[in-house]
């Protein structure tokens, strides 16, 4: 596209200086005449002039005698040299007026090319913008995105250890208790210490599942709060999307 615009631009340049040359031109040769017009328009006007006293002599007024018409044809035959001259200057002036139609013809056109050319460059040059924006945009969600679920998985991965780190507490402390309950139950029978045995472990059970309830409750709101944020970042990327292909409408429908 740039190759184009330089040519384009280059052909406008040469234009400009044609069109100066041939006003300069004119301008002396409308200084150099004595009636203060164009060579043109005064051969123009000869050749009216010459053309209309043949017409003249041509024309055929009532009767005439021989001697009239063989001297009215003898004028024709006289004046159909100069009939040849005059139309070969009507066949000058045609080819003179064909070429500058022409020029004008070819001057139009290479400004409507460039008018266009213009036109397209400004298109693309939005549209290439746009698509940047787009990109920026989703390059910023998604960096967004990716930071959101790497601190959620730390959240979890705190939580987890957390837990992990408790219920290790927990049967430490169990244990430690099993223990001091053995020194100070040793005289219980055997049926005691199993049902006394038996209650701890249930108690660290229903511990655990507690702890094992609230882990899973946790992850599920960190996961319900990413699918929402996913959900946020699709509507605005297509409201994004559907706002500049509106704008884009826009700008090709006011070309």
């Amino acid at each position: 596209m740039e190759a184009l615009a330089a040519v384009s631009l280059a052909g406008n340049i040469l234009q400009v200086l044609n069109f100066t040359g041939d006003a300069i031109s004119k301008s002396r040769q409308i200084r150099a005449s004595i009636s203060g017009t164009l060579k043109e328009y005064d051969d123009l006007e000869s050749l009216t002039i010459d053309l209309k006293s043949l017409s003249e002599r041509l024309d055929v007024k009532g009767k005439r005698t021989r001697f009239q018409s063989l001297r009215k044809a003898l004028k024709a035959l006289w004046g159909k040299e100069k009939l040849k001259i005059l139309e070969q200057r009507l066949v000058g002036f045609r080819q003179e007026l064909t070429l500058h139609f022409d020029v004008e013809l070819r001057s139009r056109i290479d400004i409507l090319n460039s008018q266009q050319t213009e036109s397209f460059q400004a298109l693309e040059d939005a549209t290439k913008e746009d698509a940047q924006k787009i990109l920026k945009a989703l390059g910023d969600n998604r960096d967004h995105l990716i930071a959101a679920a790497d601190a959620q998985t730390k959240q979890v991965r705190a939580l987890h250890t957390q837990t992990e780190t408790i219920l290790s507490q927990e049967f430490e402390s169990a244990a430690e208790n099993l223990a001091e309950q053995s020194e100070t139950t040793r005289t219980f029978t055997a049926k005691e210490q199993e049902r006394s045995r038996t209650e701890v472990l249930n108690a660290i059970t229903d511990a655990t599942y507690g702890y094992d309830d609230a882990l899973s409750t946790e992850t599920e709101n960190i996961l319900a709060q990413i699918e929402e944020a996913r959900e946020n970042t699709r509507a605005q990327i297509t409201e994004l999307l559907d706002r500049n292909q509106e704008t884009m409408k826009q700008e090709i429908n006011g070309l």
